[in-house]
């Protein structure tokens, strides 16, 4: 599943500091997913995130079915400086839910492991 999600590898922002942001999930079930914009740079190959940028992300949270779409759209407020690169932190987590929809549950008297893999894409947002 992890490497069916989708979601742009380099964002440009417009000259206002607005941009849209395709998602998709081609997985065969829901995930949740969040986004979030990051100050961060890179260091010997490591992505390094700073404190959150001033900016509206709508919607920043939202579930999403098997192949289904959604765009995101951001608004930058903070000065936008040429060549600024941010970083796009999109976040997909598995739905708690059957096949068939229904919630899981267990009996409390049942042992029961779970193991939910987690997706973090970092994209690249740039002022041009």
């Amino acid at each position: 599943m992890t490497l069916l999600l989708q979601v742009a590898a380099v964002v440009l922002l417009n000259g206002q500091g607005d941009a849209t942001i395709p998602i998709r999930n081609p997985a065969r079930e829901s995930v949740t997913v969040t986004v979030a914009l990051f100050h961060g740079d890179t260091v010997a190959g490591q992505v390094r995130l700073g404190a959150l940028v001033a900016a509206l992300l709508s919607p920043d949270s939202v579930t999403l079915a098997p192949g289904e779409r959604q765009v995101v759209r951001l608004r930058v407020r903070e000065p936008l400086v040429s060549g600024t690169v941010w970083r796009l932190v999109t976040t997909f987590t598995p739905r708690d839910r059957a096949p068939d929809g229904r919630t899981v549950r267990h009996p409390e008297t049942t042992a029961v492991a779970r193991l939910i893999v987690v997706t973090r894409l970092i994209t690249k947002v740039v002022v041009p």
